[in-house]
């Protein structure tokens, strides 16, 4: 475990400076309630050098316990080495604090640290009383650490996962979308092939520009909402070359959104849609695109002139494929985050409004 990421030296000098604070609090009280005189000078030199000293020793300490990891199937074996690294830990510290305080004595003449010490049989065992409840907080500290590290790695994990198999079911949902699309137009180039061989030409020549780009997009998800529709002008180029004047589209796409990021073949199976059920019912077809920003959304329209909601609906026979397809796009890009409805228009026509996050990156 990549410790020391988690404990950088500010964090533990500032934890360790907060318990030297209360320890101080601790000595000082205690003095006072015992109606001495607190010596500040003695206690602040003891008490700073005790805890700092103990900010080294936490650190190898917790090397250790990165190199020899004690866990449930270890344990029994580990024991032992651990009984010793903090034997050898309290007599360090110990010493440390010895080494350390007994020239701050002498330059602030405080006499001699070692006579004022008191017994080392006595204040040895003390000390390791104390150093012993650290050791084993110590323990339990990392064990912590590291079950709260490991949760995270899962949690990361388990998101990335959930990115990749997302990603996964939008590529496979576009791949089901595009041949639906060729499929369609390719119908358009048969049916224009004997009647109108050269407009069949010009079809083939858009079809193969956004076939081209449809592969360069392959391995994207989401693009510019400007580069959606530079993809919808061809298809719009080629659906006019079929129906010629019997089909009218403007495009209302206001200048600050054209930037907003959007999933890729969005619009497309939109119009198809509002074309094919106008163009069936009427033999003509008026539709309205509009794209605008409403608040913190992208919100946009399409409405045709077709004979109602109920010929738009997907159905069981094939009917609305592009159409479910890109629900089902929506629900897995944007979960709840999404609105998609689909009303009839004014007594005439379809009215479809997309809402989804406005976003340019």
């Amino acid at each position: 475990m990549k410790w020391n990421k988690y404990i950088g030296f500010p964090l533990v000098f500032l934890l360790f400076t907060l318990f030297l604070v209360m320890d101080l609090g601790v000595v000082i009280t205690d003095d006072l309630s015992n109606r001495d005189h607190p010596n500040w000078l003695n206690e602040i030199i003891n008490e700073s050098t005790g805890v700092y000293l103990l900010i080294p020793l936490v650190y190898l300490l917790f090397y250790f316990f990165s190199r020899f990891p004690l866990n449930d199937k270890n344990w029994k074996r580990r024991l032992p080495l651990y009984l010793l690294v903090q034997l050898a830990f309290g007599l360090s510290h110990t010493a440390l604090m010895c080494l350390i305080r007994i020239p701050f004595y002498w330059l602030f003449d405080m006499g001699n640290y070692l006579e004022q010490y008191g017994l080392l049989q006595f204040k040895i065992p003390m000390e390791f009383f104390k150093q012993t409840l650290f050791y084993w907080v110590m323990v339990g500290a990392y064990q912590l650490l590291q079950q709260w590290q490991e949760k995270q790695i899962q949690q990361l994990k388990a998101s990335e996962l959930e990115r990749q198999l997302s990603k996964a079911r939008l590529m496979t949902l576009q791949m089901q979308l595009n041949p639906h699309f060729l499929f369609n137009t390719l119908n358009l180039v048969s049916s224009a092939m004997y009647e109108k061989p050269e407009v069949a030409d010009k079809i083939l020549a858009d079809l193969g520009e956004m076939l081209r780009i449809a592969l360069a997009l392959q391995d994207r998800q989401e693009h510019s909402l400007e580069d959606e529709l530079a993809l919808l002008d061809r298809y719009i180029r080629i659906m006019k070359m079929r129906f010629e004047d019997r089909l009218q589209v403007d495009l209302e796409i206001s200048a600050p959104v054209r930037p907003a990021i959007i999933p890729v073949f969005l619009l497309q199976p939109l119009l198809e849609n509002a074309i094919k059920y106008s163009v069936e019912s009427t033999g003509a077809a008026s539709v309205w695109l509009t794209a605008r920003k409403n608040g913190t959304l992208l919100q946009i329209t399409c409405a045709d002139s077709g004979p109602g909601i109920n010929h738009h609906l997907p159905s069981a026979n094939g009917n609305g494929i592009a159409l479910n397809n890109t629900l089902q796009r929506l629900e897995e890009r944007f979960g709840n985050n999404y609105l998609f409805s689909m009303v009839q228009n004014n007594g005439k026509g379809t009215l479809v409004t997309l809402e989804i996050p406005f976003a340019t990156t």
